[in-house]
Formats: C-alpha cells, sequence, structure tokens
C-alpha cells in the first residue's frame, strides 16, 4: 500500500508540474505554437472536456492582468485535478479502499469550497468556482456507487 500511495504522488506531482509549466517546450513556445494553431488553452480545455464526456464548464486562461486572488483559484483547481487522478486510482484499484477514496472526494470538495469562499464578484473567480462544484459533483457521484455514505 506504501508503494501504491508513493506512485500515486509521483504521478500527481508529474501532472501537476506538467499543468504548471503548461506543457511548454524548453524554449518556452508551446507544442501548439510550434505546430502553428490558432486556438487558445481555453480551446483545449473545452475540447478535452468534451472528448471526456464531462460536462465541466470551460474556464478560461487568466490573463496577465488577473488579480493575485484569482490566481489562487486557479491553483486551487490544480489541487482539485491531483486529487482527481488520486481519486481515480484508487476507484480503479482491484479492491476500491472507501475510506482513501472517500477522503479524496472530500478533498476536491473542501478545494471547492475554498474556491467559492474567494470574492465572486471576480469573473475569473467565479468560473473556477462553478468548476470546482462541478468537480465535486462528479467526485461525490463517482464515489458513490462503490462507497456509499
Amino acid at each position: 500500500m506504501a508503494f501504491h500511495r508513493i506512485m500515486l504522488a509521483l504521478f500527481a506531482l508529474t501532472a501537476l508540474s506538467l499543468v504548471a509549466c503548461g506543457g511548454g517546450t524548453a524554449d518556452g513556445a508551446s507544442s501548439q505554437e510550434e505546430a502553428g494553431g490558432d486556438e487558445t488553452a481555453g480551446d483545449e480545455a473545452v475540447e478535452s472536456t468534451e472528448a471526456a464526456g464531462e460536462a465541466a464548464p470551460a474556464v478560461a486562461p487568466l490573463g496577465p492582468d488577473a488579480p493575485e486572488a484569482a490566481h489562487d483559484a486557479e491553483y486551487a483547481r490544480s489541487e482539485i485535478h491531483r486529487m482527481e487522478v488520486e481519486l481515480q486510482a484508487h476507484l480503479e484499484a482491484d479492491e476500491v479502499d472507501c475510506e482513501d477514496a472517500t477522503e479524496a472526494r472530500e478533498g476536491i470538495c473542501e478545494v471547492a469550497t475554498r474556491i467559492c469562499a474567494m470574492d465572486q464578484s471576480d469573473a475569473d473567480i467565479a468560473a473556477r468556482c462553478e468548476a470546482a462544484n462541478v468537480d465535486c459533483e462528479e467526485a461525490r457521484e463517482t464515489v458513490g456507487p462503490h462507497c456509499p455514505e
């Protein structure tokens, strides 16, 4: 079990660092720019969400003049993503550990609550709150059949 947790942590850190770095190359150009595409990161997020069949609302990338609170909300969304990866690993295990799955689900919902406690008059924060609430609800629906409350 300890080995499994270490591997999950390494995978989550790798995923988080890819998200934080934006998937860029060593010279700072993204693979999208190298390909000559003209889609924005927001379009990519919508496409990947649609491809996965999820109903999460699209969240536009932050502009250079976005307030620090919006960046805090964006960072919190990356925490949710890490926990979603962890939750999925728990649910895909041969035997679902309900304690761990429930803990991951509650972590997702706690971060969503933290984002939604921020200033909702900022459109960037409001969008991230809405998306985080969808993530929380999806986590509840995903864990429910495996680990009823």
